[in-house]
């Protein structure tokens, strides 16, 4: 198989238990398949768990993976991280980040203060900790806010790539593909008619 978008792509939770005789429900959601998914109207998709802007370089192609693939399904703006980064620190940055949404902040901007803000803490200030997430394509607000909660339930740290840093204990950080998913996020706008 030569198409790099089958080696890009998340395992979800609970991949032990799925394949009930269907070959695609094997709990691997590749870059492929995402490709054919139809996501125009969607405003925000964030991709937390580790490397998942990652993909293989092509001369003359660029990146193939993830990013690749939800631009092709026409979400307007991806969020996602260059490098393996603890569960614990992804939590806090996506629950500041979330809140600054809510609040109106633009796409872009809402990451850049979040990441201004763990510069300056004492806990997190090494940019391994927060300057692993970029922000992809629109940069605007939000266009529909109404309607979402006025504060997002708290981001509970799960079991994601398992990264760890420094004495917070050893991970698993072999493996190509990526494991785990804090969240992939979709927010939707309506259709013009």
């Amino acid at each position: 198989l030569d198409n790099p978008m089958l080696y890009s792509g998340l395992e979800l939770a609970g991949i032990g238990r799925m394949n009930h005789g269907d070959p695609a429900d094997d709990g691997r959601l590749t870059a492929y398949e995402v490709s054919g998914w139809d996501l125009r109207g969607t405003e925000l998709v964030v991709l937390s768990a580790c490397s998942t802007g990652l993909g293989e370089v092509r001369a003359g192609e660029g990146v193939f993976g993830l990013r690749r693939a939800f631009v092709m399904t026409g979400a307007q703006t991806q969020v996602m991280s260059l490098w393996k980064i603890s569960d614990n620190v992804t939590a806090t940055l996506m629950d500041a980040y979330y809140r600054r949404l809510l609040a109106g902040h633009g796409r872009a901007d809402a990451m850049r203060e979040v990441q201004l803000e763990l510069l300056h803490s004492k806990e997190h200030s090494h940019p391994r900790d927060w300057a692993a997430f970029v922000v992809v394509g629109e940069w605007r607000p939000l266009s529909r806010l109404d309607g979402l909660a006025v504060a997002p339930p708290p981001v509970e740290p799960r079991p994601g790539c398992r990264a760890s840093i420094g004495s917070q204990g050893a991970g698993d950080l072999g493996g190509s593909f990526l494991f785990g998913l804090v969240g992939i996020s979709l927010f939707r706008r309506s259709r013009r008619r």
